[in-house]
């Protein structure tokens, strides 16, 4: 029996049923995704989850799938996609290929040391106000504290980032805490982000965690259609075969 759902859009095919002080190496992070820790008063963990997944549940109205295996969702999702989106775009090839090269590169962080947070979103759940970055973020809606009912115990938190020598660093305990589905958001997001600094020259992830949010989608929504349009150029003779990705970048 079958103990989780994919979206109806995902045909179910046989063939698929097949750091704390925080981390420095050499001196700098960049880039990466970032997670929704709520912690106990003790400092523990007692929840977390992905930004990606966050957003699209609280400011999309996206209900995300449920799954118990992330490598057959992540196959399951990229084949969809595929096939959604076959003679119109190739995403679904390069971001697979950027996948299975980036996860390579994580390297998990010995217990008590805890990635840098990177001012690409905010800090806190409960800031309160219109900064721009909010705004930007929530649109008219400034008070994440009211919007999302959070407690004073949820805050942002780094989960992954690009060190200078090309590794992944990952929170390991954030990481741990997270269930299949949120990994698989963290892996996706890394993929996905990646892709969207170097060909849209992105600034920050908003446009990855959107689209991340609406790849992990419970039923097919449109709003995704004109996400992976933005990248109908990578069809050109010129941008078919996704160069090796540098150790920097």
């Amino acid at each position: 029996m079958i103990r989780f759902s994919i979206p109806a859009w995902i045909p179910m095919i046989a063939a698929f049923v097949a750091a704390s002080p925080n981390a420095h190496a050499n001196g700098g992070q960049t880039h990466g995704g970032t997670a929704v820790v709520c912690r106990s008063p003790d400092g523990s963990i007692a929840r977390a989850e992905v930004l990606d997944l966050f957003e699209a549940r609280e400011l999309l109205g996206v209900r995300p799938m449920q799954i118990v295996d992330a490598d057959w969702a992540r196959t399951a999702i990229l084949w969809a996609l595929r096939y959604r989106y076959r003679g119109r775009s190739i995403y679904a090839d390069t971001l697979e290929r950027t996948i299975d090269e980036l996860r390579y590169r994580f390297k998990f962080l010995e217990p008590g040391r805890h990635v840098e947070l990177i001012p690409d979103v905010f800090p806190k759940i409960g800031e309160v106000g219109c900064a721009s970055r909010l705004r930007a973020t929530v649109g008219d809606r400034c008070t994440f504290r009211r919007l999302l009912a959070f407690d004073e115990r949820c805050e942002i938190e780094q989960l992954a980032s690009f060190d200078d020598d090309g590794a992944i660093l990952i929170d390991s305990e954030i990481y741990e805490s997270l269930d299949p589905l949120n990994r698989l958001a963290i892996e996706l997001h890394e993929g996905a982000y990646y892709l969207d600094r170097k060909y849209r020259r992105a600034k920050d992830s908003t446009f990855a965690r959107r689209l991340v949010g609406l790849l992990l989608a419970d039923h097919p929504d449109a709003r995704l259609d004109p996400m992976i349009d933005a990248y109908r150029f990578l069809l050109g003779d010129d941008a078919t075969v996704l160069p090796l990705i540098p150790r920097s970048f």
